[in-house]
């Protein structure tokens, strides 16, 4: 018997794709595209939570104030910066004010207390006009010994307003002449309390002298040149038992 050596031919079978199999591989490749995409999405949202990209945004936080300080030898100051807000339409309840000091005026006080005080202006002014006026008290001059002996000549007395009160701060001035000397003598209502709240006091002389009528006496408001009451007369004497005149001015009107 004849011997054959028989050889087989491979036969390449060729295996035919189904639909299915084309599926499978097109939702494979879906799915890692997918995948990378929401990868790099949670990527960007986490370094950047306030991307517009991100539907849970979180709150924005709200304005830190800024606070600046200047130094000023040991101590600083804060500088803050600050939000102007609208205006309230309520109206704002009233502030306590403090109690100021007032500012003296050149207003002449004309009815003077004795708790007033006048101020002076700061330039005289020769009008009497608004100003109380003062007479003679009657009975004054008077003529009585001095109460600290005959250590000289004196005028004294006190000034009472139209409702017998007495007037402080007042100026009483006595001019003319006395043993040929020139005298021009003032001084304050109030100034001697020993005769009264508004009592003052004059010393015209060191010595006994007698001076018929050349010594006048007035008043005037401080400031003012011209006098608020008539010029009242007096003598002076030699003599202890008269060595004071006492003149006293009441306001008429």
């Amino acid at each position: 018997m004849d011997a054959f050596d028989f050889k087989e031919d491979p036969v390449e079978e060729k295996r035919q794709r189904k639909p299915g199999d084309v599926l499978f591989t097109l939702g494979t490749y879906y799915f890692l595209a997918s995948s990378l995409c929401l990868i790099v999405y949670f990527v960007i949202v986490y370094l950047d939570p306030y991307t517009p990209i991100n539907p849970f945004m979180p709150p924005t936080a709200a304005p830190v104030e800024e606070l600046s300080s200047s130094l000023s030898g040991d101590q600083a100051t804060p500088q803050a910066t600050w939000t102007i807000s609208p205006a309230s339409t309520e109206t704002p309840a009233p502030l306590p004010s403090a109690t100021r000091q007032s500012t003296p005026t050149e207003t002449l006080i004309p009815y003077p207390t004795p708790t007033d005080v006048i101020l002076a202006t700061s330039q005289p002014i020769s009008t009497t006009e608004g100003l109380a006026h003062f007479v003679a008290q009657e009975g004054t001059p008077d003529y009585i010994p001095y109460s600290g002996g005959c250590t000289g000549v004196y005028v004294a007395g006190n000034v009472i307003d139209i409702d017998d009160r007495p007037v402080v701060l007042m100026i009483v001035r006595a001019i003319g002449t006395i043993g040929g000397q020139t005298i021009n003598f003032e001084v304050l209502t109030g100034s001697n309390t020993d005769y009264s709240e508004s009592g003052w006091e004059i010393k015209l002389s060191d010595q006994l002298i007698s001076t018929p009528g050349t010594i006048s006496v007035g008043l005037y408001a401080q400031g003012v040149l011209d006098p608020i009451s008539d010029l009242v007369v007096i003598n002076t004497y030699n003599d202890c038992s008269r060595n004071l005149a006492v003149v006293n001015f009441v306001q008429d009107q």
